[in-house]
């Protein structure tokens, strides 16, 4: 990936039931309110941004999140009725 100013903090995706394999692109669906933020923040870091998987069944918050993300870039964004499409490279 090309090289980023990492000195703040990347907008965080959360993606319950979500599968991302390395060196790929793929659509992540979020709702409008979600990816409206999350397209804005990244758009000030070159649309990149972490994806993170919670954890299933797991009620304790401290632990809720595995601890480990996946950098994402965001290289689409396509906004629908109902939700935001985030065409998204790994």
């Amino acid at each position: 990936m090309e090289e980023m100013n990492i000195n703040k903090e990347l907008p965080i995706l959360i993606i319950p039931n979500t599968v991302l394999l390395h060196k790929t692109n793929t659509t992540l669906r979020t709702d409008k309110k979600t990816g409206q933020e999350l397209y804005n923040r990244a758009a000030k870091d070159d649309f990149y941004g972490i994806a993170l998987a919670p954890k299933v069944n797991n009620e304790d918050l401290e632990s809720h999140f595995y601890n480990v993300g996946t950098l994402i870039k965001i290289i689409k964004v396509q906004e629908m009725r109902n939700h935001y499409q985030l065409r998204v490279k790994l």
